[in-house]
């Protein structure tokens, strides 16, 4: 078990001095890949049966689109929108958003740049927030403010998608990584997430230090945690 959470920043958060247009470009789309195969996707898909259709969905930390997109043909009666605080990001999202309206013109979906770091939507201003990959992003301190603000802004659900810190986990990320994904800011950042993400324990830590009390923590192969919070 690697013992406790690292703070080592990873080359995303660092800026685009760290790489390159086209290193960033692909690595956000291999990212949805990533979430297939880890299943947050499906998860997310299955979570979201449980909701009415007209569920309005804000995705914190979108990148480059391509998860809230492939929602949408689950759910087209959903309002989704995802912000992202990298201009980058949500330049290449709503690219990719253009080339989806190319074939299906009523495509339920935005993006939209978060202007500043802080979380800060208003309270009640949305059903469902989601976070898929994002919360390890964040220090202790920062996730706790962070979780309340989500919490008060979200009228039904958070759901939260991220990673189990692990041993195993690290290794297995390490040898498969450089033949899975060609791709230096997926295999050196996706090392870090994994030394930054959670133990059960921690998560629970956090989530209760925010004041939420109504949720649940499931984990899920291969070593990810979804976390779903219920408005009481």
């Amino acid at each position: 078990m690697i013992m406790k959470r690292s703070k080592e920043k990873e080359l995303l958060d660092l800026g685009p001095g760290f790489y390159t247009e086209e290193e960033y470009s692909q690595c956000l789309k291999l990212l949805f890949k990533v979430n297939k195969i880890l299943g947050f996707f499906r998860h997310t898909v299955k979570i979201l049966q449980k909701f009415p259709k007209n569920t309005s969905v804000v995705d914190v930390g979108c990148g480059g689109g391509l998860f809230l997109l492939h929602l949408s043909k689950h759910y087209p009666d959903m309002q989704l929108m995802g912000i992202d605080i990298s201009e980058e990001a949500i330049c290449l999202a709503q690219n990719e958003l253009q080339q989806w309206q190319q074939h299906k013109a009523n495509i339920n979906v935005e993006f939209q740049l978060q202007q500043q770091t802080e979380f800060t939507m208003l309270p009640d201003s949305v059903d469902i927030v989601l976070m898929t990959l994002v919360c390890h992003h964040i220090d202790d301190n920062e996730l706790v403010s962070f979780l309340e603000k989500a919490h008060n802004a979200a009228r039904k659900a958070i759901i939260i998608n991220d990673l189990h810190r692990h041993t195993l986990a690290y290794w297995f990320y390490k040898i498969l990584s450089p033949v899975l994904f060609r791709n230096r800011l997926i295999t050196h950042d996706g090392l870090i997430s994994i030394q930054r993400s959670f133990t059960r324990s921690e998560l629970h830590f956090l989530i209760k230090q925010a004041n939420i009390t109504n949720y649940r923590i499931k984990w899920h192969f291969p070593f990810r945690w979804n976390i779903l919070i219920l408005k009481e």
